[in-house]
């Protein structure tokens, strides 16, 4: 790694988590190859985040089939 990307590295490392901008996030995963097993976990949140499962509207489905209901 070139000596100015060190420099950025070693400033985002020194920075919380939870306080990285978009940008630092980006800059930490095209370069966790560099991170120590340490820093990989400590960054791991950010470097590989989950992705929340949302589920799909539950939808009603139609029988076309089906006979009207009547009700008397």
């Amino acid at each position: 790694m070139n000596p100015e990307a060190e420099a950025v590295l070693q400033e985002i490392l020194k920075i919380e988590v939870d306080n990285l901008n978009e940008d630092q996030v980006k800059f930490l995963r095209a370069r966790q190859g560099y991170l120590k097993k340490a820093q990989l976990e400590e960054y791991d949140s950010v470097i590989n985040p989950k992705v929340k499962e949302t589920k799909p509207p539950k939808t009603e489905t139609v029988n076309k089939n089906a006979k009207p209901q009547t009700t008397n």
